[in-house]
């Protein structure tokens, strides 16, 4: 049976040398606590990012954040340790999070102002994040805003080859096998519903 005092002074003492700066200190830690930060992370992963980000990444992107401000931690025991670290994972989760649908919804507006296009500026003019203003950021946003909403008012079968080819990043093969069609008629849908989406821009 472990020495369940023995831990509890282990880990008092790893604090207190953490706390003072000892860099290996905070690594034993931190690794410490991989077991339940890895629960966490994939209870809390979204289901959008399975498959594209790793819990165990997440665990890590925690790590690297709490070494570099181990400093801020002011609690004594593990149990606050715990959540403090937990705090920053799931800080972390909701910041990947937001990036990921961000780009997503940048993915499918830029294909569709793109789409069919010729001989016109795209609307991702106003937006071009390159040379972003506040203003034309809040352009962009409620631009983004509108497409997703157009986006949820499609037939099922146009809003699913939205989904599956933007927001899954599948092949048009992939697409078409998801769909029960061939590849030709899955790059039809597809071209159809993204003119209906640009047109009402």
């Amino acid at each position: 049976m472990p020495d369940v005092k023995s831990d509890l002074l282990h880990f008092d003492q790893l604090l207190d040398l953490a706390q003072s700066g000892s860099d290996r200190a905070v690594g034993e830690i931190l690794q410490d606590c991989r077991d339940y930060l890895l629960l966490v992370s994939n209870k809390r992963l979204s289901p959008e990012l399975v498959g594209k980000v790793g819990a165990s990444d997440m665990v890590q992107e925690t790590f690297v954040s709490a070494g570099r401000h181990f400093g801020a931690f002011e609690g004594s025991t593990k149990a606050e340790l715990l959540a403090w670290l937990r705090q920053i994972l799931v800080h972390q989760l909701t910041d990947v999070h937001r990036r990921f649908v961000s780009t997503q919804k940048r993915n499918v507006y830029r294909e569709t102002t793109e789409a069919g296009n010729q001989g016109r500026g795209s609307l991702l003019d106003v937006a071009d994040p390159l040379s972003e203003t506040p203003s034309s950021h809040a352009m962009h946003n409620e631009t983004s805003h509108m497409l997703q909403r157009a986006i949820d008012q499609l037939p099922d079968r146009s809003r699913l080859v939205i989904e599956l080819r933007h927001r899954e990043h599948l092949s048009f093969e992939e697409v078409a096998e998801r769909l029960g069609v061939s590849p030709a008629a899955a790059r039809q849908l597809w071209a159809r519903t993204i003119t209906k989406l640009r047109k009402q821009f």
